[in-house]
């Protein structure tokens, strides 16, 4: 049953008078959220997100309710003793353990605007869009030909050379990482440092906004972001760095340098001096870093 189903327990008011008995008997927000979440999840169906519990109790922050809600499915999983696998996929899909996965064809070079969702046997979902009988009556309209085809080619391309691409760009992210952190004082390197993708490195830069870092590359023609692409048009600091346990503070200088096989060592080299002299203009007009000057802590 959808959320939006007139007849659903969501727009019958049956999941507010069950999270007012929660809100209730709950000690505190945290145990609220958890309790929230094993609500929607057990009892109606709906798997919940960080978004939807902290609109639904109405109270805490996003940063708590995210942090709870990964909590909740860690315990979960080993609970039913599933195990998720990063998402790589040689291994058969089967094995993996997930309900659902999705994939976008624009994060392999394959067209932008298509991708996959894959079902695991017995799963239900609720089309977004009614009408017609196309993609299982999953999702009605035309299909994408064209860019059904594009993602199955990058897919057979992807098939023939990531393990290639993936060892060439690992190496230029840690050309990258060693030069940032030998050059810029100050810094963390965010996320396990093994354990994460071979393209991607992340830093928050003490006492200045990783905006300010943003705007100062692309007079470089540099493309880098503070955050995640689904939030790129929020200023707030990442949600999942505050979930790791970061403050506003060291969380709003995050910057998030994303590789591709089409970069190069000149281009790795050209950031990693660029880079400092960026942080170190931005952090001389910062008043956070004025204060840590005057009390002798840079």
């Amino acid at each position: 049953m959808r959320a939006d189903d007139p007849q659903s327990p969501e727009s019958s008011g049956d999941i507010a008078a069950d999270i007012d008995r929660l809100r209730s008997e709950a000690t505190d927000t945290k145990s609220l959220y958890r309790s929230v979440a094993g609500l929607l999840f057990f009892k109606y169906g709906i798997t919940p997100t960080a978004n939807r519990l902290h609109q639904l109790v109405g109270k805490g922050s996003m940063s708590t309710a995210a942090s709870v809600l990964a909590r909740f499915w860690q315990e979960l999983r080993k609970v039913s003793q599933l195990r998720l696998e990063h998402p790589g996929l040689p291994e058969p899909l089967q094995k993996i353990g997930a309900d659902m996965l999705a994939f976008s064809a624009h994060k392999i070079y394959g067209p932008k605007g298509v991708g996959v969702l894959y079902l695991r046997k017995g799963v239900k979902v609720w089309p977004v869009i009614d009408g017609g009988s196309q993609e299982r009556g999953i999702r009605s309209g035309t299909e994408n030909v064209a860019g059904i085809v594009g993602m199955g080619k990058a897919c057979e391309l992807l098939g023939q050379r990531m393990e290639e691409d993936n060892l060439r760009i690992q190496g230029l992210r840690e050309r990258l990482k060693r030069g940032i952190m030998e050059k810029i004082p100050y810094h963390l390197y965010t996320g396990h440092p093994e354990k994460r993708l071979p393209n991607l490195a992340s830093f928050c830069f003490r006492y200045i906004e990783g905006e300010g870092i943003l705007l100062s590359l692309d007079a470089w023609d540099i493309c880098a972001s503070s955050g995640s692409a689904c939030t790129s048009g929020s200023l707030d600091p990442s949600h999942c760095l505050l979930a790791m346990g970061l403050p506003h503070a060291i969380a709003h200088g995050s910057l998030r340098l994303s590789l591709g096989r089409e970069n190069t060592e000149a281009e790795v080299d050209q950031l990693v001096e660029v880079l400092p002299p960026i942080v170190q203009r931005l952090r001389e007009m910062s008043p956070l870093y004025g204060d840590a000057s005057r009390k002798g802590e840079v």
